[in-house]
């Protein structure tokens, strides 16, 4: 007897939370997860296109919800994981699809000053550390475990011209915290 391969793709009864789901990334794996069969909460700084993330979900059948906070705040971080766990009772799954910068902010980096730096690594990596944290702390404290998914670039490996150092190293610091 032949099994449906797709099945080990089926998420039915399970929760997720996309950090970054208001983006372009984060929107179309929010819906792919809700297509697997989860309820998904999608996360982000922008209520707009988070409200719009929600009803892509809603029209696919699944439950949706939103949450507006910035991920690169710890204590925003814990709020987000929070909420998702109070409307849907757990926490499966995790994916931060946060980040960017890349091509915003460049600088040589013998020339890279703090503040930019600061900011591509608030953006990517605080971005991506806090909400796991919260995650990851729900999800032990469900009993069930969970899986974390994270987004990062190929560039955090191969590197790109001289002015992206900063983003270079945010997504490497992100691919590394990620194994």
């Amino acid at each position: 007897m032949m099994t449906n391969q797709l099945s080990i793709f089926e998420l039915d009864g399970q929760v997720a939370l996309v950090v970054g789901g208001g983006g372009a990334i984060g929107s179309a794996l929010a819906l792919a997860l809700a297509g697997a069969g989860a309820s998904v909460a999608v996360a982000g700084r922008t209520a707009a296109a988070l409200e719009a993330a929600v009803a892509r979900i809603e029209e696919s059948g699944a439950a949706g919800f939103s949450v507006v906070a910035d991920a690169s705040d710890r204590d925003a971080s814990a709020q987000m994981v929070a909420q998702t766990v109070e409307r849907f009772g757990r926490l499966d799954i995790i994916v931060n699809a946060v980040g960017g910068g890349a091509g915003k902010v460049l600088f040589a980096a013998e020339e890279y000053p703090t503040d930019a730096w600061d900011w591509i690594y608030d953006l990517n990596v605080r971005s991506t550390l806090y909400p796991t944290q919260a995650a990851v702390r729900a999800m032990i404290a469900g009993g069930r475990g969970g899986r974390v998914l994270n987004i990062s670039s190929v560039r955090g490996q191969l590197g790109i011209d001289a002015g992206y150092s900063a983003y270079v190293a945010a997504k490497g610091a992100i691919s590394s915290l990620t194994r």
